[in-house]
């Protein structure tokens, strides 16, 4: 009779739905930017005070082993110079991930749409929010170009033994402008094959392909051939185990008019927990990008840091900075085809209640190419920018 009655009140119990949530998150906020001089007029509408709306809607789903997430994005701008409303973003994101002991898979599709662009802009695989707020607002843009932009990701890691996987990646990148010559499509596929040697040390072997072509542009196709071999570190130091250390290497092959053109490539960084809240980040970076813009490829060697926490309960700061250098075309044979890239970013926030919070940044962006290097239209050779925004953000569940 017991078990009986144990299973009749087992089989009454509701059953549990998979855990799904849906947030919106709504900011007002007031800012004033100020550019170098000589900017292009499309270029200095970023300046001067204005107003921005900040509206995104994020739903996530989980199934088991699998995540279903969306999220859109809508940035507006009241010009109270011009007296104009701006859309300054519409960005919507569907992805897709499923992991396992052996297996892990993640998938994305990400459309989005802004009147101004960032040229000569590294891409970073994960900005911090301070920069992707910056991102979003165009702040960092130097051209008064419109751009569509579609990215298709997808990234597979097997498990073959205790010691060895397997990974493959492809990601499609688009990106249309209003002038149909500088539209540019890139591929980038690759396939990896790591071993652990040791605790912390593997051994990383395998291919990658990065292609851009040029629709309805004269320019050839560009193609940088990847040759994944290397080593990958990554451990606690000695001196402190709140400081964890990791690096690879690798090096890339790209054509030119003289022959082929090999690269060392490789990134490290350095992480150290400070407290029970605050962090500290120092990136090295060195690689081979296809940017939009440029016909031929880019040579990066780009640093970063970061440092952010808790103040108390109620106050928490963040801030980062960027810079790169390096050359277009890979090999700087005349020396005037160099180019530097800055930006910096400061910001604090201020809970006001569980749903509220009271936010203020800095933002700071700066460029310069050399007179060799063939620009797209409306981007100077030197720029500079500054400014503040100051706002309120909103938070809460729409669906939990």
């Amino acid at each position: 009779m017991a078990t009986g009655a144990s299973a009749q009140t087992t089989a009454s119990r509701p059953r549990r739905e998979p855990p799904q949530t849906m947030m919106l998150t709504l900011s007002f906020a007031g800012a004033g930017a100020g550019d170098s001089e000589g900017m292009a007029p499309e270029v200095a509408a970023l300046s001067g005070v204005h107003a921005d709306s900040d509206a995104m809607l994020t739903y996530q789903r989980q199934v088991r082993r699998a995540t279903l997430g969306v999220s859109g994005r809508t940035v507006m701008r009241y010009d109270a110079r011009a007296g104009a409303v701006t859309p300054m973003r519409y960005q919507g994101t569907v992805g897709f991930s499923m992991g396992g002991t052996q297996r892990q898979l993640r998938a994305s599709q990400t459309i989005g749409y802004s009147p101004f662009f960032q040229f000569g802009a590294v891409p970073q695989p994960a900005p911090s929010a301070l920069e992707e707020t910056a991102l979003a607002h165009g702040d960092f843009a130097n051209a008064g170009l419109a751009a569509y932009t579609s990215t298709t990701d997808i990234t597979m890691n097997q498990a073959i033994s205790r010691r060895s996987s397997l990974s493959l990646s492809y990601n499609l990148h688009r990106t249309t402008f209003g002038r149909s010559d500088l539209d540019q499509t890139s591929l980038v596929g690759a396939v990896s094959l790591s071993h652990r040697l040791t605790r912390y040390i593997s051994l990383r072997t395998g291919y990658g392909l990065r292609s851009a072509s040029y629709p309805n542009s004269a320019t050839e196709a560009v193609r940088v051939h990847a040759l994944d071999l290397g080593l990958d570190y990554s451990r606690a130091l000695s001196i402190s185990r709140r400081t964890t250390l990791n690096f690879s290497s690798g090096s890339v092959a790209t054509k030119l008019d003289q022959g082929m053109a090999f690269v060392m490539t490789g990134d490290a960084t350095l992480t150290r927990m400070i407290g029970r809240t605050w962090n500290a980040r120092l990136a090295l970076k060195r690689d081979v990008h296809l940017l939009e813009g440029f016909a031929q490829p880019v040579l990066a060697n780009s640093l970063s840091t970061s440092i952010g926490g808790a103040v108390n309960r109620r106050l928490s700061v963040a801030s980062s900075i960027g810079m790169s250098s390096g050359t277009v075309g890979v090999v700087s044979a005349t020396a005037k085809n160099n180019y530097w890239n800055w930006t910096a970013g400061a910001g604090l926030r201020v809970t006001v209640t569980r749903r509220s919070a009271l936010e203020a940044q800095y933002f700071y962006y700066g460029h310069r190419f050399d007179q060799d290097v063939q620009l797209a239209p409306g981007l100077a050779n030197q720029q500079k920018r500054q400014g503040v925004r100051v706002g309120v953000t909103w938070q809460t569940p729409v669906l939990h």
